[in-house]
């Protein structure tokens, strides 16, 4: 039961991870080149500029997003014999943001195709709507680890900021863009948690004999 577990954790944290390195090349490399926030017209001009590039990050958009549905799927089938119904809450709560981000790229396409400067910025509204989701389903993950005692209890913890994170930045960038403008980096920061899991379920997987029902 052991090794299986094992097994499943680095194939949930195989898949996170990809999720996270395609991901950073979509949001981090590509949209940080064409993308100015609030600016539409100047983001579309950078689109229309460098189409192969903005294809490249769609791409990565919707794999980045695949990894991370199959990553959510093995951690409820991980988790699901410490308690069924937390466990089912990993891909729900996951699934939200997902069509949520997805809502916005298809919003962002729409507006290449006809040029639209304010659908351009609207994207940029409903992507950060999805923040939300990206702090909520951390939080199954983090009860099911202090549940289980699959793995130690300050991974829940890490995770639990990282949630914490989440909710910040979609606060302060609705309600206090400035301080978002200057502090962004610092509010992801506190993310670092979702890499510490990752690194977990790579390298450990879970702790021996130590699941509880």
């Amino acid at each position: 039961m052991h090794s299986e577990n094992v097994r499943t954790a680095r194939i949930a944290g195989m898949w996170y991870l990809a999720n996270i390195v395609i991901l950073m090349f979509s949001y981090m490399f590509v949209d940080a080149q064409l993308l100015i926030s609030g600016d539409g017209a100047q983001s579309l001009c950078n689109i229309n500029a460098n189409k192969p590039l903005f294809h490249m990050g769609c791409a990565a958009f919707l794999l980045g997003y695949i990894c991370i549905t199959m990553s959510a799927i093995m951690l409820m089938k991980l988790f699901k014999p410490v308690d069924s119904r937390l466990a089912r809450l990993i891909p729900i709560l996951l699934m939200i943001g997902v069509l949520t981000a997805f809502i916005g790229k298809a919003t962002e396409l729409y507006a290449v195709a006809t040029q639209s400067a304010q659908l351009i910025v609207l994207r940029d509204r409903i992507d950060m709507s999805a923040e939300i989701s990206w702090g909520l389903w951390l939080l199954p993950i983090g009860l099911l680890i202090f549940k289980s005692r699959m793995m130690p209890k300050t991974i829940g913890i890490s995770l639990m900021m990282a949630c914490l994170s989440h909710f910040i930045a979609f606060a302060a960038f609705f309600f206090a863009p400035d301080f978002f403008a200057h502090a962004e980096t610092v509010i992801y920061a506190f993310g670092i948690g979702e890499f510490i899991f990752v690194a977990w379920l790579l390298v450990k997987g879970v702790l021996k004999e130590k699941q509880v029902s």
